[in-house]
Parts: structure tokens; sequence; C-alpha cells
């Protein structure tokens, strides 16, 4: 009986750590949405509860992985004004014009959404639904930190597809090197020489001052209506842990990185399923 007893409370306690897991996938692509759900359905298949807000809808359904849809902001994105943006191109622009471009077009998704369905269902959960962990994609601004805030400031971790470490600097104090570390939004953009040096120390500093000082009162200012009294987006920022991105150090720009920030390159390939014994071509 004493062993019977012993038995069925091991069983009992993977149950027991079982958490809620809400995810902020605050990033607008099926790249990101394909890294960050790998994590989501293998938290979900070890038992966890998963909440996640994102613009990209799974065909299928996983068991304890919910989503809440960024409907209006996927609107946006399919509308003819957004279509005619080149996001292949924007990857070989001037870095100047990247700097000064990109963070409009982040704030430009900030109305969409906000009034998106899934942020209004999740501003709607009560302020004391307990949540254990919040992952949360950093990378194109912070509309959806704020919740963070609502549900009493959860432990934070950032989860990314992006790859270089230098971006997180700001949040887990990751070691800037502007001296050989390219600005990380450009595919092209190499430091070789004093004045590449140069221009790329000024990038860092101009995109940080825009992000940091210009973009965070715009977002504050708009989000306070739907979370009144928040913590500054500086302070919610800073909460991070650890950081995960998908960078490998094999194909990407060797930069030294703090041990909170974790490489997890290709985290999103799966396993190959085996060749049918028979195929048949139409």
């Amino acid at each position: 009986m004493k062993w019977f007893s012993i038995i069925c409370v091991m069983c009992l306690v993977p149950l027991a750590w079982s958490a809620n897991i809400l995810v902020l996938e605050g990033v607008p692509s099926p790249s990101h949405h394909i890294f960050i759900t790998t994590l989501s359905q293998a938290l979900a298949a070890r038992g966890h509860n998963v909440t996640s807000i994102t613009s990209d809808l799974d065909d299928y359904k996983t068991p304890n992985l919910t989503y809440l849809y960024l409907d209006k902001l996927k609107e946006y994105l399919e509308s003819p004004a957004f279509q005619e943006i080149d996001m292949l191109e924007y990857g070989t622009m001037n870095p100047w014009l990247s700097a000064l471009f990109m963070p409009w077009y982040i704030v430009d998704f900030l109305d969409s959404e906000i009034l998106s369905t899934g942020f209004r269902q999740l501003l709607d959960y009560p302020d004391d639904f307990e949540f254990d962990l919040v992952l949360y994609d950093y990378l194109l601004g912070p509309a959806l930190l704020p919740f963070v805030h609502k549900f009493k400031n959860p432990p934070l971790v950032g989860l990314t597809a992006f790859y270089s470490p230098s971006t997180t600097a700001n949040f887990v104090g990751s070691v800037f090197n502007p001296a050989f570390v390219p600005y990380g939004y450009i595919d092209t953009f190499t430091v070789t020489s004093f004045w590449s040096r140069l221009n790329n120390y000024l990038l860092h500093v101009v995109d940080y001052v825009i992000r940091e000082h210009i973009m965070t009162r715009i977002f504050e200012y708009y989000l306070k209506k739907d979370f009144p009294g928040m913590t500054s987006i500086t302070e919610l920022q800073q909460q991070m842990k650890l950081v995960i991105m998908n960078r490998d150090p094999i194909t990407d720009h060797i930069e030294p990185t703090l041990p909170n920030v974790i490489s997890a390159g290709g985290m999103q390939i799966q396993a190959l399923k085996a060749l049918p014994q028979v195929i048949t071509l139409s």
C-alpha cells in the first residue's frame, strides 16, 4: 500500500508543475511565428497551458495552446497600402534611411494591434489572472508589453527569430560593439574602415535615441488609456531575465554575448519524416 501511494504521487507530480504561459508575438511575420510556435507547441506538449497573441494562425489545433488573433493587424498587413512596401528592398536600402524608416513603420502597427479582437480579449482577462511566465518577441516595438504590468509582472523572457545580440543591449545589458558589429537591420552593411566604424557607431546611437526616447513615449501615450498606471516601457523591458534568439555563431556575425542571451539557431527545424514506400507522380 505504501509503494502504491508513492507511485500515485509520482504520477501526479507532473500535473502539479503545469504552468500558465503567455506568449506575446509582437512581430507580424510568418518566420517569427514559425520559430516561436515551435517552442509554444513543445511547452503545450509538456502539459503547460500556453496562450499566444499573434497575427498568424495555424491551420491545425494543438492541445493546451490557445491563440488570440490580432485580426486588425492582419488586415492592415494585407491592405493595398502596406503591400506597396517592398520588405526585401528594405534589407538592402541605405542604412540611414533604414534607421529612420523602421521606427515609424513599427508605430504604424500600433492602432491595428490595439483594435484587434485578440488584444481586447486579453485585456478583458481579470487582472489577478495568474501567468507564471511571459515570452515576448521584442523586435518590433512594445505594443503588447504592458500586459506584463496587467498580470502583476510575471517572469519575462525575450524570444525572437532575429539573430543580433546587440538588439538586447538595452534590456539585458548585452555587450555593444559598433567597432566591429555592423548595424543589425541591414544585410549589406559592413564595418571595414575607420569611417565605416564611425558611421556604424552613429547609426546605433540614432537608432537608440529614436527607439528609447521617442518611440517609447509614443507607445506609452497611446497605451496608457488601456493600461492606467502602467510601469514605464523602459522599466518593463528591463525586467527580462534572459533572451532566446534564432542565432547560430557559424552563420551569423561573431558577437560576444552574455550568459543570459541564449542562441537557439534552427530551433524551428523539425525532424524529417520517412519517405513513403510508394511515390505516385501526378
